[in-house]
């Protein structure tokens, strides 16, 4: 396993304790998605297994800043710089990073 395979469960479990809060403040969805997600993640994360998991999270990291976008303390500035970084961000992820793992799993295979 790389670093990657263990930082991307991490974030993931983050977001999830975030989408449990959020559950008891918000609607009921968050907290059964909260819940679910920090369940697997456990699992695959306690059987070692947290490279399962890593090709689908990698699409989940440009959400990172499209939640910071939340923040209404930022400036116009501020906020255009979070866009264009989550745009960048979602373009690596998403078009170039996640469809090239996949293709490696699918030629291992």
């Amino acid at each position: 396993m790389t670093s990657l395979h263990r930082i991307i469960p991490a974030i993931t479990q983050g977001y999830a304790i975030c989408d449990i809060i959020n559950g008891f403040k918000l609607v009921p969805a968050f907290l059964a998605h909260g819940v679910a997600t920090l369940i697997i993640s456990l699992i695959f994360n306690e059987l070692n297994a947290s490279h399962i998991l890593t090709p689908m999270l990698i699409m989940e990291v440009s959400t990172i800043v499209l939640a910071i976008l939340r923040a209404d303390f930022f400036t116009p500035t501020m906020q255009l710089v979070t866009q264009a970084s989550f745009a960048i961000l979602f373009f690596i992820s998403r078009v170039l990073v996640s469809p090239m793992i996949y293709y490696e799993i699918f030629t291992n295979m």
